[in-house]
């Protein structure tokens, strides 16, 4: 029931929302899934534990261990929980006795390891102290255990030929015991086998250093069975690091150095943008006062240059273009070659520059409207550039949302599915 209720109610909040991103969005369509996942999760729930329920349990299989379940009893209109202990299934004593014959060739197969049989055992031996999934528990004991260690291990240093060792394994599955006896052949170690050579020069050291505990250095066997051994010492990898690192210092700099001239020329680029509309309102603004396009400019740049020197607001790039135009005038440069650089200079800046440059030329009357319609046109792009910022955004964040969104829906369906055995 409250879960209809939950559904009921997001679907009308769903409805009556005017918020696009949820509304207009595939946000929209995974909230609406997600609620029909949980309706159909719902029922499928509540058929199978409240309708075709017949007061069933299920054992775990044996060895698996008892379970606890919760369930409702109920006698007329009165009902209470009731926590109840299922006991794990019992083995008939034929399944026992097949576990353990079957334990036993589990034992033949893996016990050699990586030897090639048990007459010829030279490398480390597979002992398990379960078998059978663990159903069949076992018991390990050898005849030499100077030769078997209780981890597998062979200890074959010190043998000349051979060895034969009896193992005795009890194996138990519940209350039933048998015990497996089977022998097998301990070999000298070969100097051919790497590992085995490995195993020889191991304990050549470790004998080494048992002779002469009272040196503070000795000098490692340079031999082992006639044959010459070399002592080395690895390399260490620093000057290989180092070398690396200046590598990579080399390749990823220029790039890093890309990388910040391209974020300052997009930042640039936006504060032009952003500086634009505001610049020509106010040179219209100055130009319809009867003030000339040289002294609208100066007019400007003095207010930028004494809010810097005085607020100390953060540099504003088109502004500085402003002020660039203004000094090159100043120091000499005719208004056209100013207006003409202005435009070559800065794309943004190219209607102004034309507007400016026929104006000098020509003598256009109609400069104030065409400055007029130049500011909204740039107020008109500044709204879309806002409007396209913010939609990255809304964009961006729905990779977060998607990510909660499919973690729910995992945390739901998971136990669900499990639940009704899909």
């Amino acid at each position: 029931m409250i879960t209809l209720i939950i559904f009921v109610v997001t679907i009308g909040l769903y409805r009556k929302s005017n918020n696009p991103l949820i509304k207009n969005s595939s946000i929209g369509k995974m909230i609406f899934a997600l609620e029909i996942i949980g309706i159909m999760t719902f029922t499928a729930d509540y058929l199978q534990n409240r309708v075709f329920y017949n007061g069933e349990v299920i054992r775990n299989e044996a060895g698996e261990g008892s379970k606890k379940e919760v369930l409702e009893v109920a006698r007329g209109k009165e009902k209470d929980s009731l926590k109840i202990e299922i006991n794990n299934r019992e083995l008939s004593k034929r399944e026992k006795e097949k576990y353990i014959k079957a334990a036993e060739k589990e034992i033949d197969k893996s016990f050699p390891g990586k030897n090639k049989s048990i007459d010829k055992i030279k490398k480390p031996v597979v002992m398990r102290s379960e078998y059978q999934n663990g159903k069949v528990s076992a018991t390990w004991n050898f005849s030499r255990d100077d030769l078997v260690t209780s981890k597998g291990l062979i200890t074959n240093e010190e043998i000349k030929d051979k060895e034969m060792v009896d193992a005795v394994v009890t194996l138990a599955c519940d209350d039933m015991e048998e015990t497996y006896n089977f022998s097998f052949v301990v070999m000298k170690p070969d100097i051919n086998d790497q590992e085995d050579f490995v195993k020889l020069v191991q304990n050549l050291v470790k004998n080494k250093d048992r002779s002469v505990p009272e040196k503070s250095r000795y000098i490692l066997p340079d031999s082992i069975y006639g044959e010459k051994i070399n002592w080395k010492k690895p390399m260490e990898k620093r000057g290989e690091i180092l070398c690396a690192l200046g590598l990579l210092i080399i390749i990823i700099w220029p790039l890093r150095e890309k990388e910040i001239i391209k974020t300052k020329k997009k930042k640039r680029n936006e504060d032009l943008e952003r500086d634009y509309p505001e610049i020509i309102r106010k040179l219209s603004l100055f130009v319809s006062c009867g003030i000339t396009v040289k002294r609208s400019f100066e007019i400007i740049a003095r207010d930028y240059s004494e809010s810097i020197i005085g607020i100390k607001t953060e540099v504003r790039y088109g502004y500085e273009a402003v002020l660039k135009i203004t000094r090159l005038i100043q120091s000499g440069v005719s208004e056209m070659e100013a207006y003409e650089r202005m435009g070559r200079d800065d794309r943004i800046f190219r209607k102004l520059s034309t507007i400016l440059t026929q104006n000098l030329r020509l003598g256009t009357e109609d400069m104030q409207e065409k400055l007029e319609r130049e500011a909204i046109d740039a107020e008109t792009r500044e709204r879309q550039r806002i409007r396209l910022a913010g939609e990255k955004i809304s964009t961006r964040l729905l990779i977060p949302l998607m990510g909660i969104l499919g973690i729910v829906m995992v945390v739901l369906m998971v136990p669900a599915m499990w639940g009704i055995s899909i």
